[in-house]
């Protein structure tokens, strides 16, 4: 017997704005051609280094992440952050398995961007990266040259 299809529906940013600032109440919003921007700041464990982070998100996308400051490094002897884009961009998330339309980013992509600058941490003083996951594979576009997910 299938399953019935049960539409999954669309948390606008409003909504979606409503449980950040419920939940991150130091993180600020901003509105702008159709995406929201939060920025605020993230400290993974009391120990840690306190990470000012940006979070975009266009309905109907994928939430994209970004560290502001202070800028990550790569260990002595190593070329690239684990689990990173280009820029050094944080991948905390499979988009293709992890993300839909109808959860919400302070439930998913906050805590996951935390745990992804705990591991952070972890692998730069120890050289391990201990997060689990799947990095998604870069193939080359071959009308550029330039790496496409």
């Amino acid at each position: 017997m299938t399953k019935p299809f049960i539409p999954r529906h669309v948390i606008t940013l409003e909504i979606q704005n409503f449980h950040v600032k419920s939940r991150f109440p130091n993180f600020n919003y901003r509105w702008s051609h159709g995406v929201g921007l939060w920025t605020g700041f993230i400290k993974p464990t009391p120990l840690s280094t306190s990470y000012k982070v940006k979070i975009s998100y266009k309905l109907g996308s994928i939430p994209d992440v970004f560290v502001l400051e202070p800028e990550l490094k790569t260990r002595a002897g190593t070329v690239k952050i684990p689990h990173t884009y280009e820029a050094k961009r944080p991948c905390i998330y499979d988009p293709k398995t992890d993300w839909d339309k109808s959860r919400f980013i302070a439930e998913t992509i906050i805590p996951w961007f935390s745990l992804w600058l705990y591991f952070y941490e972890v692998w730069f003083q120890t050289g391990k990266w201990l997060g689990e996951g799947r990095h998604p594979e870069i193939k080359p576009d071959k009308s550029t040259g330039k790496g496409i997910e």
